[in-house]
């Protein structure tokens, strides 16, 4: 499934995708659903269980308020 029509499929929601393809910038092009829900812990959940072992991105399907900025983090503990 493209990333068009996963956005399409679960508007509002937030999706864990087992991705195919990656375009330049590393942005899902196509891959399978594996998990949606409403809320990105549930997500992160679903990541520890049903990710493991599987190239995922997590991606919010809906309107961003253009009122907000979002900021990730990540520390390794290796």
């Amino acid at each position: 499934m493209t990333l068009a029509e996963i956005r399409e499929r679960y508007k509002g929601k937030w999706v864990l995708i087992a991705y195919h393809q990656l375009d330049e910038n590393l942005e899902v092009v196509e891959g399978d659903v594996i998990a949606d829900a409403g809320s990105k812990e549930d997500i992160y959940g679903k990541l520890l269980t049903v990710g493991r072992g599987k190239n995922t991105a997590i991606r919010y399907c809906g309107e961003w308020p253009t009122d907000i900025a979002v900021m990730f983090w990540l520390t390794s503990s290796r």
